[in-house]
């Protein structure tokens, strides 16, 4: 089964650069055109851009002349697509710029191909439930971890004072060790209760 859709005009027949990125809740935000996902996808060009303007400022220091191409520049553009570098990002209410759905579509063609491999079935109806069960881990992990951030900036900004009123009465590492278990391993039967 061969690259098909955006994944194949993003990575097929050449090396990318991926840079993962978040955006957070900010004024930008409200100044959304209305399109879906125009935030996130709006942070990956800039952050994408930025580092064409990055490879220039380094070319330019290093002695290239103006308007030449020089050595950053030059490597930059040998990598993706006319030097584009694949920047997924993760907004704050967990949307996805399209390089997420790139490499989604990217990972659920090599799942299909493995399980071609093995079972006779429709090749578009295994992508399809490949790209799914993917849509689905990856936004509740992008959920949860929006939501671990939220909780880990309240509690540093806020102290719940304890009986005899010290601030230490827990320990850090225990803290820690817990959330990381609730995060890395969620309580499915709570997470989607059953009607």
């Amino acid at each position: 089964m061969a690259l098909d859709g955006h994944s194949a005009s993003v990575f097929s027949g050449r090396e990318s650069l991926v840079d993962v990125k978040t955006k957070t809740c900010d004024a930008k935000y409200p100044a959304a055109d209305g399109t879906a996902c125009a935030v996130v996808t709006q942070r990956a060009t800039e952050a994408s851009q930025a580092y064409l303007t990055r490879a220039r400022h380094i070319d330019t220091d290093l002695g290239t002349p103006p308007g030449a191409k020089g050595p950053f520049v030059t490597e930059l553009e040998s990598s993706g697509k006319g030097g584009k570098v694949i920047i997924p990002v993760v907004g704050a209410f967990a949307e996805m710029s399209p390089d997420v759905y790139a490499i989604i579509d990217l990972v659920a063609t090599a799942l299909t191909q493995e399980h071609l491999s093995y079972y006779d079935a429709c090749p578009s109806v295994v992508k399809g439930m490949c790209q799914q069960r993917i849509y689905r881990s990856l936004g509740l992990s992008a959920h949860l971890g929006w939501a671990r951030l939220v909780i880990d900036r309240t509690k540093t900004h806020i102290r719940h004072p304890s009986s005899d009123n010290s601030p230490d009465d827990a320990d850090p590492a225990e803290d820690d060790a817990f959330e990381n278990e609730s995060f890395a391993n969620p309580d499915r039967a709570s997470a989607f209760p059953h009607p």
